[in-house]
């Protein structure tokens, strides 16, 4: 990751190997002038799954955000991810309906950027 990604990360092992773990940031301001814990990832390898390492890690951030004075702890999931969804809701996540999720991506970002679009092969780096 670079250096300026803001990006941290917590991880369940066995040993040497890496079980699960999650990505996350904490982002300034949120409401009342605190913080909130952004989680990007949370993933376990396949034949650590249904093992709590999860759970392990959600409660391991929710302590980590309430530490920092976060008044909230925020992440998405994929809308056919209904294990997912599941998952969160029996931790006592809530589904917030009221927020829209925006992208830019390809063409649209560098149109906004105002920079040229790409062609396959090209570069926008100067030679």
């Amino acid at each position: 990751m670079a250096a300026d990604a803001g990006v941290q990360i917590v991880v369940a092992q066995d040993g040497d190997e890496v079980a699960a773990l999650a990505t996350f940031s904490l982002l300034y301001p949120a409401r009342q002038q605190r913080g909130q814990l952004i989680m990007m990832d949370l993933f376990a390898r396949q034949r650590w799954r249904s093992r709590g390492l999860g759970e392990q890690l959600m409660r391991y951030l929710a302590a980590y955000a309430l530490q920092r004075n976060c008044i909230r702890f925020d992440w998405t999931t994929e809308s056919s991810n209904t294990g997912a969804m599941s998952f969160y809701q029996r931790l006592g996540a809530e589904h917030v309906t009221e927020k829209v999720y925006y992208r830019l991506t390809g063409q649209a970002l560098q149109a906004l950027a105002g920079e040229p679009a790409q062609t396959p092969g090209s570069s926008n780096s100067p030679a």
